[in-house]
């Protein structure tokens, strides 16, 4: 199985103006960015969830590879009740070969 479109982001940050249009943004960290195959995401969450790791999903999208359609989930995975990237994330063996 290929692990489509593996990215691994170490930090990255969004800006929000929250409520008041004439406050400046600040960044906010969004934590390690990875793209994996949708179908791995709740092993994803589970395995996260019990190490205190807080999973996000950003983002669904489709490909095509050939004769399959694949779904892509782009997730975030921070350090539970902070804003930091998780130093450790945990990934379900099967979806690194």
């Amino acid at each position: 199985m290929i692990l489509c479109g593996l990215a691994l982001i170490p930090s990255a940050y969004a800006k929000h103006k929250g409520d008041d249009p004439s406050a400046s943004a600040e960044p906010t960290p969004v934590g390690t960015v990875l793209t994996v195959p949708l179908s791995d995401y709740g092993p994803i969450v589970a395995q996260n969830g019990t190490r205190q790791n807080q999973v996000d999903l950003l983002q669904v999208t489709q490909m095509v590879l050939g004769d399959t359609n694949t779904q892509l989930a782009t997730i975030s995975i921070r350090a539970q009740n902070s804003t930091h990237a998780a130093k450790v994330c945990w990934l379900p063996a099967w979806s690194l070969g």
